[in-house]
């Protein structure tokens, strides 16, 4: 694996730390940053790939690719109004952030040691937010949250308090999208390799996901956990265990958040069963009232003038992603976008079958679901980056012959890396 491209992930497995140093010293997006990064070691590394041999584009990155022009056709459309002009629509756009890395991770060769190594700083980070998101709840719950994100919707609303733990500076997601894949690809890991201390690292992730106050956080934790029904190297037996330490922590946590006196069944009724009703209701008689309008080509943006008079304060925007799409975008764009997303999931699943890992695909398949409960189409966010570097290790690690002979453990298996 070149150095160049080694040293960037390792660079991005840190992502916390640079996303604090970004925001609160350059006040720089950090994944505005990071996107720059990885564009520029796409760009020194491609010549040294194309001498050697024929650069690799994926099904899913070639949608990936026409998407991107039509977003591009639109913005020549309304003059690049809505992204502040052509340039920022190149620099700030996270549909060429992921192409560039997903391209630079389809067609890069990974090694065990370097797998064992970022794994490693992983489970540093479940440990690190898991002590970060007690802080939040029970002692400063403005700790390492910027001030901005918390004075934010994302953050506060509906008088519920959002604890995005360490990773607020990164971006307001990255607790979903980057904190949940890193979660199932250590816990697929370990299983893999029937590591100790599995259930230390599940518990202290299902707490994060807990203590978020985020819905599909805590949903998206149940849906990597499913691992360990699919996964023949884990026992029933270990599973059940396992399911029941989780249960005995979620309790633990429940009682410590009323002793504080958080009122987890308001919580309940307000935000997990009034509010996601109204919102989604709204948004799903709002999307069959003006998607036929405009079906086709869609109308280039997230919430027109229209859409935003009739949401009536109910809704920010139609809170479904993939309906949400579909009215930005119309049927031709969501069609480009949509069969990436398929096929990605179809490459993940069919790799995870084959070699016995499932993190990558599960990293993926909690993208896919949080789209059914919010709106995010942007697919850069490391934790979902280093699910297609887990894929594209495991793709390599069940084509080798001996893989068919035995089932390969990192220890024995890093000597052919």
């Amino acid at each position: 694996m070149s150095i160049l491209v080694e040293y960037s992930l390792y660079f991005l497995a840190l992502a916390p730390i640079w996303g604090y140093i970004f925001l609160e010293y350059f006040e720089r997006a950090p994944n505005w940053v990071l996107g720059a990064i990885f564009f520029v070691v796409t760009i020194l590394y491609f010549p040294q790939l194309f001498i050697k041999k024929k650069i690799v584009v994926p099904a899913y990155i070639k949608f990936m690719i026409l998407s991107c022009c039509y977003y591009l056709i639109w913005g020549i459309s309304d003059d690049f109004e809505q992204y502040g002009g052509f340039f920022k629509f190149l620099y700030k756009n996270p549909v060429l952030f992921s192409i560039f890395v997903f391209l630079l991770i389809e067609n890069a060769v990974f090694n065990g040691k370097f797998i064992d190594r970022i794994i490693i700083i992983f489970k540093i980070t479940i440990v690190a937010a898991f002590i970060v998101s007690f802080i939040q709840v029970f002692v400063i719950e403005y700790f390492l949250i910027p001030v901005q994100l918390y004075e934010d919707v994302n953050i506060a609303q509906f008088g519920i308090i959002r604890f995005p733990s360490l990773f607020a500076y990164i971006d307001p997601n990255a607790m979903g999208f980057s904190f949940l894949p890193i979660a199932g690809l250590v816990l697929s890991y370990d299983i893999y390799h029937k590591k100790r201390f599995t259930a230390l690292f599940i518990v202290m992730s299902g707490v994060v996901a807990l203590l978020s106050s985020t819905r599909y956080i805590q949903i998206g934790f149940f849906i990597i956990l499913l691992q360990l029904l699919i996964s023949k190297k884990f026992s029933l037996k270990n599973s059940l265990l396992l399911l029941l330490l989780l249960g005995f922590t979620i309790f633990l946590s429940t009682f410590f958040l009323r002793a504080i006196g958080f009122e987890l069944d308001d919580y309940y009724y307000t935000r997990l069963i009034e509010r996601t009703y109204m919102s989604r209701i709204v948004g799903i008689n709002l999307f069959i009232k003006f998607f036929p309008q405009n079906p086709f080509f869609g109308v280039g943006q997230r919430v027109s003038d229209e859409l935003f008079m009739a949401l009536g304060g109910y809704s920010s925007q139609i809170h479904i992603g993939f309906l949400s799409h579909l009215y930005e975008w119309g049927i031709v764009g969501s069609f480009f976008v949509f069969t990436a997303w398929t096929l990605l999931t179809i490459k993940t699943w069919r790799i995870a079958m084959r070699s016995r890992f499932y993190g990558g695909f599960f990293g993926i398949l909690v993208f896919l679901f949080a789209n059914a409960t919010l709106v995010e189409y942007d697919l850069f966010h490391y934790g979902i980056i280093f699910s297609l570097v887990f894929t594209k290790y495991f793709e390599g690690v069940s084509l080798r012959p001996e893989y068919t002979k035995r089932q390969v453990h990192l220890g024995s298996e890093t000597k052919y890396g």
